[in-house]
């Protein structure tokens, strides 16, 4: 049987959501990888765009040493694209997160997703799944 939160849940809810979104963790995990993907596919010849997407790989004796060159411009693109997901995540909330909003009707307990609208064809009004808690009989 599905009946509503109380005000603490969904202060608790809200609490642990908003210390989630906050948390610069995730994306700055998600920029490192990003860039790492980016920094190896460069090693490995996919770079030049302008002249030709694909050039002949670096040379494995040379990678530590266009490592070493190339960091600065890794920190670099690590923190831009940390900047951009973080403000990302605090607007929307954690990207690649499991949060997807789901919607329930309280006259039919029928569940949707929120692609199908608010409104219900046993003509209830829905309400954000969130906000409700489901108990076994």
């Amino acid at each position: 049987m599905w009946v509503r939160k109380t005000e603490a849940e969904l202060e608790e809810d809200k609490r642990v959501w908003n210390r989630r979104r906050k948390n610069p963790i995730r994306p700055l995990v998600q920029a490192f990888i990003l860039e790492s993907v980016l920094g190896f596919s460069h090693m490995v010849g996919c770079r030049d765009s302008f002249h030709g997407f694909y050039k002949a790989p670096v040379p494995l004796a040379k990678w530590p040493q266009t490592m070493v060159d190339r960091f600065p411009s890794f920190v670099i693109s690590v923190l831009v694209f940390f900047v951009i997901i973080y403000m990302l995540q605090l607007s929307y909330g954690p990207i690649l997160s499991d949060r997807r909003i789901y919607y329930i009707c309280p006259r039919c307990s029928r569940r949707q997703y929120k692609s199908h609208g608010r409104s219900c064809t046993c003509g209830g009004w829905c309400e954000p799944l969130e906000e409700w808690k489901y108990i076994a009989d």
